[in-house]
């Protein structure tokens, strides 16, 4: 079996991997068999032996054999692999050249993967499109701006690890754009689920001293497999532009080079097909796709003809030129018919001659020319009352400090457990009262009328009428001796120290007072005071009473509570960002710098406690709000940046750092619209004429104010401004 000539590779060329696709060319494009991405390094052998892989892998999926796979291959590659000249740079030509020559294939031609994206989004709605393109490799992320369906600006980014949107923001900051970005990502390459969500909940407005886009912008992902449809179709259309392109027999390789005709890469290249083992790497134009192999034919000329391949005066490099084929007879193309041109002549009118002063003209063309100037500087402001979308949804969630497996349906909120301790102090003055005082102390003699020792224990207490003393140590007495020539006795008699038995002053007694034993037992003996027994004294004072402690430890009791209650407002965000029901509050004992009955003219008092709560970060409430949101199909068509949004979560289970629950979403956000659009169309239009209009492009606007300041006399007619940045709108919803 021959060689289909519908056929070609699409070989995508990325910095670390190859891609090959088999495309069929045709009215419908068909992509026949894919391979996955097959890893390569800087190595001329090592490319070609990743692509002959994915090759065989494609031909595997059909069961072709070596002699019905294709031998034409199209390049997509790239934008940084172009130099400013649009040819490609050497290191990487060198890549391609050896691909070409060790795996035996025509090139077709090459194209920037970002050109190819904005080739196909032009040609979709029909007009320019503006969009931020982003290509996410393994190491490296491309940022593509394209405005009005031109790139303006490329920019490359290495990373190492994960993709992070970070570094999305970044590339686009430093491109320095002045004028509003467009409110589109396209997102490709290796894009997984979890890249494209990252970078649609990315909060891309809204941040201090950053300014990238105006509006909340639409994220679209470009998968692989459409991505790939895409580069077919582009290449497809480009070497069948006029149709499905005629094929020719393929002449003998000759032993001169052929000349080739290099139009830029989007244009059909009219060359002869090389034979094959022999391709030319000068300029990679897209050849025509081969139908008939039997009938020669030429391709469709483009609109101006191309000048003959012999008179080309494009040279062919120097370290390709051992690859370029034979030259053969170049095919003469034909010139395009001429079309006769057409002239229109309008009849002639004739108007009647004026004769007008040329004072009359100044003064017309003066008063216009106010006019039209005092116009130049009117303003206009713009009130536009929408209804906006409202949302209610619900679903059920786990919260936990650690990632936990949801169940189905249900959503993972990753949380922090905060944990704060709080103080609080208080006093009261104290109620109680307190007698106190000192003791009388003093020395006194005992005497003993006895014949033998006597011994007097501790404690012993001596009276005088009601004042009772104790003595401070046990005491011994010596007896009594008489002289009975003289007549005489002498009592024996020792000093000892006594105590009041109680506070106060009248127990302080002078030099000899008589004091008796209670106890009979000493009765035969006597005591006076030896030296006046002083210090006693007494007085009345403040003191903790338990009433106090009671009240104190009260007013602690509330006090924590309020503090608790309010740390959690302040710290927490008014429970905005904390979870409900996972409050934790851990009261330690009240402490009281006093005891009861002691002495003081106020008792302090203080108390702590421990807060424990999860919270969930900003970033995390905005993307549960998206991801919750994002179930109502309006929530595309809403201004993201303006909405309003409650999230409560009701606790159902709660541990010490996990909970579940039931999230409910409400709210409602105004639609998007293009404030910069509608300025370019009510500009220059009266005001009626413009409120049919806003009421035509904005379907929700139920009531429009409009008013024109201007000094011209163009304000009768109520015409708004020419220029648009004059024009203030302000958009109410609700």
């Amino acid at each position: 079996m021959d060689r289909d000539p519908k056929l070609f590779w699409l070989i995508t060329l990325g910095e670390t991997a190859v891609n090959v696709s088999l495309v069929a060319a045709g009215p419908t494009v068909v992509i026949q068999a894919s391979s996955r991405d097959l890893p390569w390094s800087e190595n001329g052998e090592d490319v070609v032996t990743a692509t002959d892989n994915a090759i065989a892998a494609c031909s595997q999926q059909l069961g072709l054999t070596p002699d019905q796979e294709p031998d034409k291959a199209a390049f997509i590659i790239s934008p940084f692999w172009v130099a400013g000249d649009g040819r490609i740079i050497d290191n990487k030509i060198k890549l391609i050249e050896t691909i070409c020559k060790q795996l035996r294939f025509k090139p077709m031609g090459f194209m920037p993967f970002d050109e190819a994206i904005v080739e196909e989004a032009n040609s979709q709605d029909g007009i320019p499109a503006s969009f931020v393109l982003a290509y996410v490799d393994s190491n490296q992320l491309i940022v593509s701006l394209t405005y009005l369906g031109k790139i303006k600006k490329r920019i490359r980014k290495l990373y190492s690890g994960h993709f992070d949107p970070v570094l999305l923001e970044t590339s686009i900051i430093e491109m320095n754009v002045e004028s509003a970005l467009p409110p589109l990502i396209n997102l490709c390459g290796q894009v997984d689920d979890l890249i494209g969500q990252a970078v649609k909940n990315y909060p891309w407005v809204g941040k201090k001293n950053i300014e990238t886009f105006l509006h909340l912008p639409e994220v679209k992902v470009i998968s692989k497999e459409d991505l790939t449809r895409l580069y077919a179709r582009i290449i497809a259309r480009q070497i069948t532009p006029h149709g499905p392109a005629v094929t020719k027999e393929t002449p003998a390789p000759s032993e001169e080079p052929t000349p080739v005709v290099s139009p830029s890469p989007v244009a059909e290249t009219l060359v002869p097909e090389p034979a094959i083992g022999e391709v030319s790497l000068d300029d990679f134009g897209f050849t025509p796709v081969v139908d008939i192999p039997e009938a020669p034919s030429v391709p469709l000329p483009n609109p101006e003809p191309l000048p003959p391949p012999a008179e080309s005066n494009v040279p062919l490099p120097a370290a390709y030129s051992e690859f370029v084929p034979e030259p053969e007879e170049p095919a003469i193309i034909p010139p395009p018919p001429k079309i006769p041109s057409v002239r229109l002549r309008p009849p002639k009118i004739s108007f009647p001659s004026m004769s007008l002063p040329l004072w009359l003209y100044i003064i017309a063309g003066s008063a216009i020319f106010i006019t039209l100037a005092l116009h130049a500087v009117s303003t206009a402001a713009v009130d536009i009352y929408v209804t906006p979308y409202t949302f209610s949804q619900k679903a059920t969630a786990i919260a936990a400090t650690q990632n936990v497996t949801a169940s189905s349906g249900s959503i993972f909120i990753p949380v922090e457990q905060k944990t704060v301790d709080v103080s609080v102090s208080d006093s009261l003055p104290a109620t109680g009262k307190k007698t106190i005082g000192d003791k009388a102390r003093g020395e006194i003699v005992i005497f003993n009328k006895q014949d033998k020792t006597q011994k007097i224990t501790k404690g012993t207490v001596l009276v005088d009428n009601n004042l009772k003393f104790t003595l401070s140590t046990d005491v011994q007495i010596a007896s009594s001796s008489s002289d009975l020539d003289k007549g005489v006795i002498t009592l024996g008699q020792t000093r000892a120290m006594v105590e009041a038995a109680d506070i106060g002053p009248e127990f302080n007694l002078p030099k000899d007072t008589a004091l008796n034993f209670k106890d009979g037992a000493y009765s035969q003996l006597l005591a006076k005071v030896n030296t006046a027994l002083a210090g006693g004294s007494k007085q009345d004072i403040s003191a903790v009473s338990s009433d106090d402690r009671t009240k104190l430890e009260s007013a602690l009791t509330q006090k924590i509570n309020e503090a608790v209650q309010a740390r959690v407002q302040s710290d927490f965000g008014s429970l905005d960002l904390a979870l409900p029901g996972t409050t934790v509050i851990k009261k330690n004992k009240v402490e009281l710098n006093r005891e009861v009955g002691e002495q003081a003219d106020e008792v302090q008092g203080s108390a702590t406690a421990t807060i424990s709560i999860l919270i969930m970060s900003p970033d995390t409430k905005n993307h549960i709000i998206d991801e919750l949101a994002s179930r109502d199909p309006k929530y595309n068509e809403v201004n993201r940046t303006d909405a309003s949004f409650n999230l409560l979560f009701t606790t159902k289970n709660s541990l010490d750092n996990q909970a579940e629950g039931d999230l409910t979403l409400s709210g409602s956000a105004p639609p998007t619209i293009d404030t910069s659009l509608l300025r370019q169309r009510i500009r220059l239009h009266p005001s009626k004429d413009a409120k049919s209009i806003i009421r035509q492009l904005i379907p929700r606007a139920y009531d429009v104010r409009l008013t024109v300041h201007s000094l011209s006399p163009l304000k009768v007619i109520d015409l708004l401004p020419a220029l648009p940045q004059n024009i203030k709108i302000t958009i109410h919803a609700g």
